[in-house]
C-alpha cells in the first residue's frame, strides 16, 4: 500500500507540474530518514532550482497539490521542513483500504473455504523473549483476523518448542560449570549464558 501511495503521489505531482507550470520534472517520494518526521517525504530542492522560485513557495505548492490530489484522503497532516514536504498518513484509512482490497481481490465462496494454519513467534523458552517475538505474533494474529473475516477457518499455533531438551542442556551446564551465586543474581541472563556455553562446548 505504501508503494502504491508513493506511485500515485509521484505521478500526480509530475502531471500537475506539466499542466500548471509547464515543467517536466522527475520527483521522488521517499520515506523520511528520521523517525517522527512523517511517513512519506517529497524533496523539492531540485524543483525550486528548476523553476527558479523560492523554496518555501514551491514546497507550499507541492503540499497543496498532494492534499487536493487522488491520495489526499490518505494524508492526515502535511508539514514543510525546509526543502522537504513531509506527509503523515491516516493509518485507519490505509488499513480500511487494505482490508477492502483483500476482500475484493480474494473473494471466498462456501466451496473456497480453506483451513489456514498460522505459526506465531514460537519462542525458544530457554532464552529471553524479545520485541521480535511480539512483532511476529501481532502480524500473525492480524493475518488470521483477515482470513477469518473472509470466511476461512484459522488455526493459530504458538509452539513453545521441545523444552525438555533445552532445559536438560541448561541443567547439565549448571551442574558441571554453573555458578549458583551468578544464577541467583541474574537468573535469566546467566541461564541463557550457560545454554550458549553448553553448545559451544558441544562443538
Amino acid at each position: 500500500m505504501i508503494e502504491r501511495l508513493k506511485t500515485i503521489i509521484k505521478n500526480h505531482l509530475e502531471k500537475m507540474m506539466v499542466e500548471q507550470y509547464e515543467v517536466n520534472a522527475e520527483l521522488n517520494v521517499e520515506e523520511p530518514k528520521r523517525l517522527g518526521q512523517g511517513d512519506l517525504s517529497v524533496p523539492v530542492f531540485a524543483l525550486a532550482k528548476t523553476m527558479r522560485k523560492p523554496l518555501p513557495e514551491i514546497a507550499a505548492d507541492v503540499a497543496s497539490i498532494i492534499k487536493e490530489g487522488p491520495a489526499g484522503s490518505y494524508i492526515a497532516d502535511v508539514k514543510i521542513m525546509g526543502g522537504f514536504v513531509n506527509l503523515h498518513l491516516s493509518w485507519p484509512h490505509v488499513a480500511e483500504t487494505i482490508i477492502h482490497d483483500f476482500e475484493h481481490d480474494i473473494p471466498v465462496n462456501a466451496d473456497d473455504e480453506k483451513i489456514i494454519v498460522i505459526d506465531y513467534s514460537s519462542p525458544n523458552i530457554a532464552k529471553p523473549f524479545s520485541v521480535g517475538h511480539l512483532r511476529s505474533t501481532i502480524i500473525g494474529h492480524a493475518i488470521g483476523n483477515i482470513a477469518e473475516r473472509l470466511g476461512h477457518h484459522v488455526v493459530r499455533i504458538n509452539h513453545l518448542g521441545d523444552f525438555g531438551t533445552q532445559f536438560g542442556k541448561i541443567i547439565y551446564a549448571y551442574l558441571h560449570y554453573g555458578d549458583e551465586d551468578k544464577v541467583k543474581e541474574n537468573p535469566i541472563e546467566e541461564l541463557m549464558h550457560l545454554y550458549v556455553e553448553f553448545h559451544e562446548k558441544a562443538k
